[in-house]
């Protein structure tokens, strides 16, 4: 992909050994990233917000095979379980508090996972939203109501 395309999956590499470049609005690269098997991921913020456009250009430095994660597909099949549903509300909570935290100019599309291991950790297991216990008791359908909320409203400075 290269800066500025949508983004449409989350990217898992299963196999070879890609290269990211994080490029500037401007143009300017910014630095190169080994995106390897089994430890790193590709564009997740698609999976919690509605629009995501790539923020660098990614290349296959071998034969590669990614495991392509569709956002609406994830959402679908989440919903199904309850416990999963929770889950995924409390994570996708977490991820975006984060990611608005981030200064524009430290964003990437690739989370290495040796660098970010911990703080996924984190998103796993600690709910930070101030209606955390509300959100434990809530009804399956409200739940789906507010992770569809939380996946639309996005962080407000993503721009297209």
């Amino acid at each position: 992909f290269h800066p500025s395309e949508e983004a449409t999956h989350m990217y898992i590499v299963a196999l070879g050994r890609l290269k990211y470049v994080r490029i500037e609005r401007s143009g300017t690269e910014l630095g190169t990233e080994s995106v390897d098997k089994r430890e790193d991921w590709i564009a997740e913020s698609v999976l919690w917000i509605c629009s995501w456009p790539h923020i660098g250009r990614l290349t296959a430095m071998t034969e590669s095979d990614l495991l392509c994660v569709e956002p609406r597909v994830f959402g679908e099949v989440i919903a199904l379980n309850p416990a999963a549903h929770s889950f995924a509300l409390s994570y996708c909570e977490n991820y975006l508090e984060w990611l608005r935290s981030v200064p524009v100019e430290e964003l990437s599309d690739i989370s290495q996972g040796e660098v970010v291991r911990e703080q996924i950790r984190g998103f796993m297991g600690v709910v930070r939203h101030e209606h955390s216990e509300m959100v434990v008791k809530m009804s399956t359908s409200k739940k789906r109501a507010m992770l569809d909320h939380f996946v639309r409203s996005g962080p407000r400075w993503v721009s297209g």
